[in-house]
């Protein structure tokens, strides 16, 4: 198999790392490639093809944060001898971003709302939350709401306009790690709206 064990270090992205795999006999081999342990796929490779391994976003977000992973590929040929290759990273954040999948459908525009986020913020880290009151436009008017959220009171929209056919509420949290040691914790959020 090409290249080298490895330790990839911190990554704030999900790896891409290509490979070939060969075979001196020239006998068929499945390729499992693996997180952790956890089987990404299994596929019959084609001796002297490039693949690549890269996680699936739905196995990258639960992994653990400053924890060390394991990237695992290996090659079983027909006669059952084998050759892995193991690359090591600790996956880090500094911003994430998170928004509503499905926004609320209003029949009007709504005119305030209310986001009461349950949020631990370390010394170093911040947020914006943003709410919209046009979130089906495919330009929505973000507003900044973070310091009444902060302060749980509520917020008037300035916004009168939208561009789509229904009014719609989303609202959109971007923490920031910032200078923090510490892991900034994003427990929820509850609020209103009218």
């Amino acid at each position: 198999m090409s290249g080298t064990d490895e330790d990839l270090g911190e990554l704030l992205e999900i790896p891409s790392i290509t490979y070939q795999v060969d075979d001196p006999e020239k006998q068929t081999a499945t390729i499992t490639e693996r997180i952790n342990g956890q089987v990404i796929r299994t596929f019959d490779a084609e001796l002297g093809t490039e693949y690549k391994i890269e996680i699936p976003i739905e196995m990258w977000i639960p992994l653990q944060l400053e924890q060390e992973h394991k990237l695992t590929i290996e090659a079983k040929d027909s006669f059952g001898a084998k050759s892995t290759r193991t690359y090591t990273f600790t996956r880090t954040e500094d911003t994430i971003q998170l928004e509503l999948k499905n926004p609320f459908v209003t029949d009007i525009a709504a005119t305030r709302i209310l986001v009461t986020p349950d949020v631990y913020l370390p010394i170093g880290s911040t947020i914006v939350i943003e709410a919209c009151n046009n979130a089906f436009d495919e330009v929505p008017t973000w507003e900044d709401v973070t310091g009444m959220a902060m302060n749980k009171r509520g917020f008037h929209f300035t916004n009168t306009e939208k561009t789509a056919e229904q009014w719609g509420i989303n609202i959109r949290f971007t923490l920031h790690k910032g200078t923090a040691h510490d892991q900034v914790k994003f427990n929820g959020f509850g609020g209103a709206f009218d």
